[in-house]
């Protein structure tokens, strides 16, 4: 997978993985500021899972995936269902991996309706594949929040138990969910940062990029690159954009995951690969 802002992909783009399920929440009170010597590379960049070091993540996950994947359909297959296993690379929109997920979708629309409610209780724990019944949304949000968390999914059907059979680079992410996007929100909603998203629009426009803030001029950026293919864009400049914003992101971004290595260094040193360089 390219991940061109490795820190920010690790919490949204990582939240589409299978096992990792979770809701947005409004970002909490800002914990106490602990006293930190502020490093010149995040502490996070030291271990897999966080989006520093992809290329690493990526292929333990691959391998990580092929496990769980064969845990998956030997389970179903104790169940008394068929299941083909899903391809890795969740890039591919084509190809073997594909064609195996849509095995998977054509079986389940050919059984009957109670065979169909029986093979995702027996999958996922839920008797319907796209979502959850009340009934059930009752009996699985243990904690009363109004959403099922990463604990509270956990070990729940085939997928759950190859979860916890294979836990994977990613777990850390998914036990650390709420606080990474609370993280997230401290650092976008700093006046440095808010500063330098300013700077960051303004240098877009003056390089032919349209948009009131950072989120229009990136969509229509990937509009003229992908999807008008304006041949007389000019977009070479938009690169120098690009490296303003992160030479004014880094040091915020670098100080407050200092702070939350500290907060949560328990859980990370736990869960979380250490990077061998």
């Amino acid at each position: 997978m390219n991940r061109r802002y490795a820190p920010a992909v690790s919490m949204f783009v990582l939240a589409a993985l299978v096992f990792l399920g979770g809701y947005v929440r409004a970002a909490a009170e800002p914990s106490p500021q602990l006293a930190v010597e502020v490093p010149t590379e995040s502490p996070l960049a030291q271990y897999l899972g966080f989006g520093y070091n992809a290329d690493e993540e990526d292929a333990q996950y691959a391998l990580e995936e092929g496990l769980r994947q064969d845990f998956i359909k030997e389970c179903m297959n104790e169940a008394g269902f068929k299941y083909w296993q899903r391809s890795a690379d969740m890039d591919s929109l084509e190809g073997e991996g594909q064609g195996r997920l849509d095995s998977n979708q054509e079986y389940r629309r050919s059984l009957s309706a109670d065979a169909a409610k029986a093979y995702s209780l027996a999958l996922s724990g839920r008797s319907v594949s796209d979502g959850m019944t009340e009934d059930e949304m009752k009996e699985l949000d243990t904690n009363g929040d109004g959403r099922i968390d990463f604990e509270e999914r956990s070990g729940l059907g085939c997928l759950g138990q190859a979860a916890n059979q294979v836990p994977g680079v990613f777990r850390v992410v998914g036990l650390l969910r709420e606080e990474l996007r609370d993280l997230n929100a401290e650092i976008v909603s700093s006046p440095e940062a808010e500063s330098a998203h300013l700077a960051y629009t303004r240098c877009m426009n003056a390089a032919g990029v349209e948009g009131d803030n950072v989120d229009d001029v990136r969509s229509n950026l990937v509009d003229m690159v992908l999807i008008e293919e304006d041949e007389s864009a000019d977009l070479s400049e938009t690169t120098k954009c690009d490296e303003a914003l992160d030479a004014a992101i880094h040091p915020i971004r670098v100080e407050a995951e200092a702070r939350f290595f500290l907060e949560n260094r328990s859980v990370i040193e736990q869960h979380a690969t250490k990077f061998s360089r």
